[in-house]
């Protein structure tokens, strides 16, 4: 007996839940996903406030550079605002600077110039960018770590001393050379 499958009752997922919300998430060094979602409630809410003043403004992401400091809301240490059509539901920001934190907010610019938000994002702090300070640290303990192992494993049949011996040379790379470039195999 074959079960068939009718497809009519599937349910789909609403593209919105009626809440006010941003949400920033990383995607590189330099690049910030953001989505978010406003009920349509809210615009009846902000034309009422505002009068004739939000039906002619523009919709605004503005990201500021929160790095360092507990954010209010006034005291980033810069920002910067990219006009886009609220029903996109997402962007991709190019924030521009290495490990930075972020905030987002959406909004709206009036025709006087003032800007309304509707709703603020989490905190972001970028991933680090670049070489890790921690290179030469974990490159020393490679190096204690692999003396010890040679000292135990003279006479193994498992790793030869002198396999062992190229292992080591290969750990006690130069500090001016690259961690993430130098291999631990020996060379043949």
């Amino acid at each position: 007996m074959t079960k068939s499958c009718d497809t009519s009752d599937e349910f789909e997922l609403p593209k919105i839940y009626g809440d006010a919300k941003v949400v920033i998430l990383p995607k590189a060094s330099v690049w910030i996903f953001t989505y978010w979602e406003f009920s349509f409630g809210k615009f009846g809410e902000l034309s009422r406030q505002y009068n004739g003043d939000f039906d002619s403004s523009a919709f605004i992401i503005r990201v500021y550079d929160v790095t360092g400091i507990g954010f209010n809301g006034c005291n980033a240490h810069k920002y910067f605002d990219i006009y886009a059509n609220y029903d996109a539901l997402s962007w991709y920001i190019n924030v521009g600077d290495y490990n930075r934190s972020w905030v987002v907010e959406v909004g709206f610019v009036l025709k006087n110039g003032n800007f309304v938000p509707v709703a603020r994002s989490n905190f972001l702090t970028m991933p680090a960018y670049g070489v890790s300070d921690i290179a030469n640290k974990l490159r020393g303990t490679l190096k204690f770590d692999f003396k010890n192992l040679l000292k135990k494993n003279i006479g193994s049949s498992n790793i030869t001393v002198k396999n062992m011996k190229e292992i080591l040379e290969v750990a006690e790379l130069s500090s001016s050379e690259s961690f993430a470039s130098s291999s631990l195999l020996p060379k043949k």
